[in-house]
């Protein structure tokens, strides 16, 4: 992403196209079909005590659809014989005259929440 005087111009966001078998385009069951894939390769090459650490986020699918990612593959983790150790959260935030204001995507951070509609 880069700011311009106009907003925020997007390139290289796009994770693939519908042909090209990327899990991002072929529905929830499929990518977290394929998230239990990668998780249980990842749990049969670690060493004893190894650790796998799982980013993401919460993905709005409509306006007002919240989907809870992390929680959907803290539970394919531990269908695969992971156990978890810690889970964290980040919110992205700014502090304004003292207090936190949150910002709901990087385009808040930005100053442009409505960017990226």
């Amino acid at each position: 992403m880069r700011a311009t005087s106009t907003g925020v111009r997007k390139r290289d966001h796009q994770y693939g196209d519908r042909e090209s078998g990327n899990l991002a385009h072929g529905g929830w069951s499929r990518l977290l079909d394929g998230f239990a894939a990668i998780l249980a390769a990842s749990y049969r090459l670690l060493r004893p005590g190894g650790t796998v650490v799982i980013t993401c986020r919460p993905v709005r699918r409509q306006r007002d659809d919240l989907i809870d990612l992390p929680g959907a593959l803290l539970a394919v983790a531990r269908s695969v014989g992971l156990v978890p150790v810690q889970r964290c959260a980040a919110m992205l935030a700014a502090v304004r005259d003292g207090q936190i204001v949150h910002r709901a995507n990087m385009f808040g951070l930005l100053g442009r929440p409505d960017a990226g509609r």
